[in-house]
């Protein structure tokens, strides 16, 4: 089926159930029930899906974000400064 490209005129009805279309010959094609319900477990259980996508650095782009994490991770000199890996810090929830 042929559906609305630039050009075409497209017709749709006030419930979004029925799309109508010009097609190429002129003829008018109609298009019932574009919509499927979906519950909000099924919303969630896709959403949730998506998550598992995992993207792949790119093998000439892992030294620099390598590079950059390394920069935005490290200490910089302050009085909590204990060494380049280690940095004092208060935590308000410990009695001492």
């Amino acid at each position: 089926m042929n559906f609305p490209h630039p050009g075409m005129k497209v017709f749709i009805e006030s419930d979004g159930q029925i799309l109508q279309y010009l097609d190429d010959t002129g003829t008018i094609q109609t298009v019932q029930n574009i919509t499927n319900a979906v519950s909000n477990y099924d919303y969630e259980v896709k959403k949730n899906e998506e998550k598992r996508k995992i993207m792949i650095l790119r093998p000439e782009y892992v030294g620099t974000f390598i590079n950059d994490m390394r920069d935005m991770m490290s200490y910089g000199r302050s009085s909590q400064y204990l060494d380049s890996r280690t940095k004092r810090t208060y935590n308000p929830r410990t009695n001492t």
